[in-house]
């Protein structure tokens, strides 16, 4: 027998003598967790009613760690006994059953929520222990009477009903019940009568979390009262408009429920159906179970018990949205969700519809693997050979998750699929054809490795559908590897090894082995960077397809490389080597332009027939100065133009055609200019031949040229020195400081003249000096030993006699310029 637990709460002792709210009375054995959560609920209830404006007398029902508790509340109570104050006090009476006796109690709950008035106290009697309960007296309730009484029809009902769910979908909801039209004095009733018929059309797994009160509370699901709330959801029992509470979505249980009653008798055989079925998918946790669970274990009623619901002429909507709510919400235990699983997918196949998504066909594919139920297992393998011959000829590109589920089976549980195998071999074999060729070898051949050992072991046995499937798993590794290369180098050796795979392959007319050359080598290309050009890798270059014409997709910039390349060691075009390399016109990184000169001198080692233009470009950095070290050293060592058996005139007469060195241009006069700077330091025979022929020595007629035009320099200045040396004497005569002033201003003005004309006359004579002309040489000598002789016999007459010296100075002046002018002339 169920024990229902009675206790007081009030206020006793005389004010300012002890007085204070506690429980007054409680039954025998009343557990100590039962009496402290009804003096905390029984405390709110007298605080909510000190501060607000409620009824006089309530009723409040909620649950409290596995106890339900229902509280009658009489706030105008007048204790006279036990020694409290005569003036009015709020008196309480609560009746505390467990939760899981309480379960005896949700068939008819009226036998807990319908006590009769009198079996109620309403004031304190200074009774200090209660008797325990086994039952409760209660009022009879008829659902038709209560449903004539405060509904006129079901539209009404259903809008409380909804309004109720709303509040029990989240926690913390709550729906009030407006009755502004009955009587104060009735509230209680009509707690009592709406509460009980609203649990008797819920499910089982919603009666037992009914939270509600006609006073004024927060977390109750369902609040009494008179008046419209300032905010939140209610229903007017006098119009039947609920107000302010959507529902996520309008379930069918609702409806279902708040009319079968009425129409049959076998509501209980279908709430005892529904609690089956919620307690062995979701476990006991009753308080966690929403709406939505219960609308899913409707469906799956309707669908068991095909007389309660119509779903002969469901459409695929419908049926859609049935099987996406079935898959889709976690459980504890399939055992009657997979027989629910089963009826669905045979509506499927009864009409010929299939799955609207892949996710849905995935959850059910695992179901078929981990259920024990053999409906379940037979209706998908019916379902799946459907589909699958479908797909084969109508929608291939649906076949995904056929595709899938076999390649799951046979990876993960060979046993299962050989089993499955067995169902559909006979009625897919097209379809299993198409997986093996277009899914299975796919998922199998995940890289290059695996491609080549399968080519390896099955090349004499694969048919030409496999064949030609493997070429295009090839192309698509190939694409996947080079997309991640990291360099020219890698992309190189990735396209190797797969034009090499594929040379194996018996090609058919239709795949050429060409074409996947083709498509090997524009991948190549399209990853290609200029930045990675180098001369050392021309041999992929042209094996990757550079070098031909009209080839888009190789890069314009790699192919201009490739030919300046070629021109340039058969001595041709070099117009394109200084466009490409001594301008930014092609390739802007001049680091870049520096490193391929570079790459192409290392290369030109290897060569013994440069050409003279071909020595010059390489010793041309950037074409900015000549590197003449280095010239000098690939014209010795690289070049036929100094091979033992060509002369020097060779060479001139490979200046005279050189395409670089053309006369008067720039590049020419910057090549002097390098060999100048070159003839100051240490030379060698080919700096010394390439000097020659910019600045040959001087000879013949050009020679007595210079030396004709030094001699009458010195005559000149002969002449000029001995008229200097009569007017120094003259002044020294007079003042002999001045005299010796006079004579080296004069002198100097001589020597300065005389080497200003030697630089600056008909030619420059120092160029004979430079070219050590042993004519110069000897001619400078003579005059020399003449200029002594003269002043020397000048002086020595001077002191003789200076007219004497006079004349003879006169003489020689007069025989010099007479000299010059018959030379001259």
């Amino acid at each position: 027998m169920s024990i229902i637990y009675q206790l007081y709460y009030t206020r006793l002792g005389n004010q300012g003598h002890d007085a204070g709210w506690n429980i007054a009375a409680a039954s025998e054995n009343t557990p100590a967790l039962v009496k402290e959560h009804f003096s905390k609920i029984a405390s709110d209830l007298i605080n909510i009613g000190s501060r607000t404006n409620v009824p006089l007398l309530a009723f409040d029902l909620q649950i409290q760690d596995g106890y339900v508790f229902l509280l009658h509340i009489n706030y105008n109570s007048r204790n006279t006994v036990g020694g409290t104050d005569e003036r009015g006090v709020f008196f309480i009476h609560g009746f505390v059953i467990e939760i899981t006796a309480h379960r005896e109690f949700i068939f008819a709950p009226e036998r807990f929520i319908g006590i009769r008035g009198d079996w109620v106290a309403l004031n304190y009697n200074g009774e200090g222990t209660l008797p325990p309960l086994t039952t409760i007296p209660y009022k009879e309730f008829e659902p038709e009477d209560i449903m004539k009484k405060y509904f006129p029809n079901l539209y009404w009902f259903r809008n409380m009903m909804k309004g109720v769910y709303w509040a029990l979908e989240i926690p913390g909801r709550s729906l009030v019940i407006k009755a502004n039209t009955i009587q104060k004095e009735e509230l209680n009733t009509v707690f009592q009568e709406i509460t009980c018929l609203i649990m008797k059309n819920m499910p089982y797994h919603f009666r037992t979390r009914v939270n509600a009160s006609s006073g004024v509370r927060q977390k109750a699901i369902l609040l009494f009262s008179y008046n419209e709330p300032e905010d939140g959801a209610w229903y007017d029992l006098s119009t039947g408009t609920l107000n302010n509470c959507p529902l996520k979505q309008q379930y069918e249980f609702i409806l279902f429920f708040s009319s079968f009653n009425l129409e049959n008798g076998c509501q209980k055989a279908c709430f005892d159906w529904l609690d089956e079925f919620l307690t062995i998918t979701y476990g006991r946790n009753r308080q966690s179970l929403k709406p939505e669970h219960v609308e899913l274990a409707y469906h799956a009623m309707i669908f068991e018990q095909s007389s309660l619901g119509k779903t002969e002429n469901m459409p695929v909507e419908k049926l859609n949205e049935y099987i996406e709510e079935a898959v889709s919400v976690p459980v504890n235990s399939y055992a009657k969700l997979d027989e629910y699983y089963a009826h669905l997918i045979g509506k499927y196949c009864q009409n010929g519809w299939f799955f609207f998504s892949s996710a849905v066909f995935s959850q059910l594919q695992k179901r078929y693997i981990n259920t024990q139920c053999q409906q379940l297992k037979n209706i998908f393998l019916s379902y799946y050979v459907l589909y699958a011959n479908y797909v084969r000829w109508e929608y291939p590109a649906g076949a995904s998750p056929l595709y899938k589920m076999l390649y799951d089976l046979e990876t993960t549980s060979p046993e299962i699929f050989q089993e499955f195998l067995q169902h559909i071999e006979n009625d897919c074999q097209e379809f299993l054809m198409d997986y093996r060729i277009n899914y299975q070898l796919e998922r199998q051949i995940t890289d290059y490795e695996k491609l080549y050992n399968l080519w390896k072991q099955k090349q004499n046995t694969l048919t030409s559908f496999e064949v030609e499937k493997l070429l295009g798993i090839a192309v698509n590794l190939f694409e996947q590897e080079i997309s991640t290369s990291k360099n020219s180098l890698q992309r190189y050796q990735i396209c190797k090894k797969y034009m090499d795979l594929c040379y194996d392959f018996p090609l058919s007319q239709d795949n050429k082995l060409w074409l996947f050359n083709e498509e090997f080598q524009n991948k190549y290309w399209n990853y290609f960077e200029e930045t990675e050009f180098s001369y050392k890798n021309i041999g992929e270059y042209y094996e990757m397809g550079a070098g031909k014409e009209a080839d888009p997709m190789v890069p314009e910039t790699v192919n201009q490389l490739l030919n300046v390349r070629k021109a340039l060691f058969a001595g041709q075009n070099i117009s394109d080597f200084q466009n490409i390399f001594f301008t930014n016109a092609v390739i802007d990184d001049e680091n870049l332009r520096t490193r391929l000169v570079k790459e192409l001198h290392e290369e030109a080692c290897n060569y013994r027939d440069l050409s003279l233009d071909a020595c010059l470009l390489l010793n041309f950095p950037l074409g900015q100065s000549f590197d003449l070290k280095h010239l000098v050293q690939d014209l010795e060592n690289n070049s036929w133009l100094f091979s033992k058996e060509n002369e020097v005139s060779e060479l001139y007469q490979a200046i005279e055609c050189s395409q670089i060195l053309v006369k008067n241009s720039e590049i020419e006069e910057c090549f002097k200019r390098s060999l100048k700077a070159a003839a100051k330091k240490k030379s060698n025979s080919i700096l010394e031949q390439l000097y020659q022929y910019y600045f040959p020595k001087l000879s013949g007629k050009e020679l007595d040229m210079y030396l004709v035009d030094i001699v009458r320099k010195c005559q000149l200045f002969f002449a000029i020195a001995l008229t200097d040396l009569v007017w120094v004497k003259y002044i020294m005569g007079e003042n002999p400081v001045w005299g010796k002033a006079a004579a080296v201003i004069g002198f100097s003005a001589a020597v300065v003249g005389f080497v200003v004309s030697m630089i600056f006359g008909a030619t420059n004579s120092f160029k004979l000096i430079k070219e050590k002309s042993l004519k110069a040489v000897l001619w400078g000598i003579r005059f020399l030993i003449l200029l002594s002789a003269a002043l020397s016999a000048v002086m020595i007459i001077s002191e003789i006699s200076e007219i004497w010296m006079i004349v003879v100075i006169g003489i020689s002046v007069i025989m010099l310029l007479v000299g010059r002018l018959c030379y001259e002339s």
